[in-house]
């Protein structure tokens, strides 16, 4: 199940996901998940009392975008550092 939240002030909707959704798109366990929540590695989910979270989706499509892009970063790098060694 999706929750929709609409943010009025920036009047942006946003799509709240489950835990076991969160975990589908990573491939990465719950426990690993909050492990990386606790060190400020990923986002954080929004909590509404008696244990239930839910994450917002978007923030994790960025976490996933910005993972990316510094993967290709840095093989971006490592490239650059090979060719000018090459060309000594």
């Amino acid at each position: 199940m999706n929750d929709q939240h609409q943010d009025a002030s920036k009047n942006v909707k946003r799509t709240l996901i489950k835990i076991e959704r969160v975990k589908d798109r990573i491939g990465l366990s719950k426990t690993t998940i909050y492990a990386w929540v606790a060190l400020g590695i990923f986002p954080r989910p929004v909590s509404f009392g008696h244990g239930m979270s839910r994450w917002i989706e978007e923030e994790i499509d960025a976490w996933i975008e910005a993972r990316i892009k510094a993967r290709d970063e840095s093989a971006a790098s490592a490239l650059g550092a090979r060719r000018l060694r090459g060309r000594r």
